[in-house]
């Protein structure tokens, strides 16, 4: 969803944009032991929040209000059960959210507290909160005894997750800091081709953007 906020915020505003894409943990006064994602994107009014955030079955990338506004943008999110999966792993989560942009003229700063999958939503308004989201996870008491093991784990499966993406993911767990980023994966020299066909070997590149709208760039098979 991050990355979808962002890129869909780029997609709006262009060169002058510095996406922003955080991962981290921390401890707060009462030992909990909390997982925070940060961004700088789209963030969210009254309306996204209440419509989609917080109904589940409802998908904002697919709503006719998204399409008008970016009906070229294609957004990696998928359909799913949304905020209702962090509860397997957390107790509370709270969300601040601020707009960018929102076609309502709605740019007040919000934070959303929910204890619980059955619980209700409780929503404070506020000043403080600048554009894009945040979204807290305090973990479970059975997940948090080991931290830095969870943290390890998580690291460890954010870097087989996140696979070149289109904004640079910023991660600091355990005191470990990590920027996955859309590095190149391959790049051949100025005489490769010649040096290939010296060897009977022959680069074909497959345009992996022609069949799927998830992924940019090219495959390539020697």
């Amino acid at each position: 969803n991050s990355m979808d906020a962002c890129s869909a915020r780029k997609e709006k505003e262009g060169s002058q944009y510095v996406p922003s894409i955080q991962v981290t943990d921390e401890v707060d006064g009462s030992g909990k032991y909390w997982l925070v994602v940060r961004d700088n994107g789209t963030g969210m009014d009254e309306h996204i929040l209440s419509e989609y955030f917080l109904t589940l079955g409802n998908s904002y990338y697919k709503s006719a209000e998204f399409n008008r506004r970016l009906p070229k943008y294609k957004p990696i999110s998928r359909f799913g059960i949304g905020i209702a999966a962090v509860f397997m792993i957390a107790d509370v989560l709270e969300l601040r959210t601020k707009s960018a942009d929102s076609p309502r003229g709605d740019s007040t700063g919000r934070c959303v507290r929910i204890e619980g999958i059955l619980s209700l939503a409780f929503v404070t308004e506020s000043d403080s909160i600048t554009t894009g989201s945040e979204i807290r996870l305090m973990i479970k008491p059975e997940f948090a005894r080991d931290q830095a093991t969870l943290a390890r784990m998580c690291l460890h499966y954010l870097q087989d997750a996140i696979l070149r993406p289109r904004i640079p993911v910023a991660i600091k767990l355990a005191g470990t800091s990590l920027l996955i980023s859309g590095q190149v994966g391959l790049r051949l020299k100025a005489d490769g081709s010649a040096a290939l066909a010296a060897k009977n070997l022959e680069l074909v590149l497959l345009d992996i953007e022609r069949w799927s709208d998830r992924f940019q760039g090219s495959l390539g098979f020697f």
